[in-house]
């Protein structure tokens, strides 16, 4: 004699659904292993959040977004960089007749500095040269000329009877 059937006995297996994929449950039968899926579950779909990177003076800016479900991630609105801020310079060394300067400039978005030279100004000539003065610089006083000393000549005066 046959023995009756026993019937299936199914255990549920649930699989959640995920951004991009469905859930459903798997059904296997404990006795002879049969299965089939039902209870099916749409996708949950992406939950991006967004965190701004602000563009500075030398990189530029963007946008990432990242699921809160699954952490898929992209990138996406780019921006430029900005470019330094420069303050008004501020004299480290001044330039001189002869001697270049030197000017600090700071960025005032990033504090980042720059020096830039002065080029010297050269020196401004005062009256020429004579024979006891020389030429010299009106704002250093360097001698730019020597005196040119004097130049004697000699001139013969006849005597007379009376003057030696």
């Amino acid at each position: 004699m046959l023995a009756p059937a026993t019937g299936h006995n199914y255990k549920a297996v649930v699989t959640a659904p995920t951004c991009t994929e469905l859930g459903f449950t798997t059904y296997t039968c404990e006795r002879c292993g049969d299965s089939y899926k039902s209870d099916y579950v749409r996708e949950t779909g992406h939950r991006y959040e967004a965190v701004v990177t602000p563009a500075s003076c030398t990189e530029g800016g963007f946008t990432t977004y990242t699921c809160a479900n699954c952490g898929d991630s992209y990138v996406a609105n780019y921006t430029t960089a900005l470019g330094h801020d420069w303050d008004a310079p501020t004299v480290l060394a001044s330039n001189t007749c002869n001697g270049d300067g030197v000017l600090d400039c700071a960025c005032t978005r990033c504090g980042n500095h720059r020096l830039e030279a002065v080029s010297a100004k050269g020196h401004r000539p005062g009256p020429a040269a004579t024979c006891s003065n020389p030429q010299t610089c009106l704002d250093c006083g360097a001698v730019l000329a020597p005196a040119t000393s004097h130049d004697y000549r000699p001139t013969v005066t006849a005597p007379t009877g009376t003057e030696l």
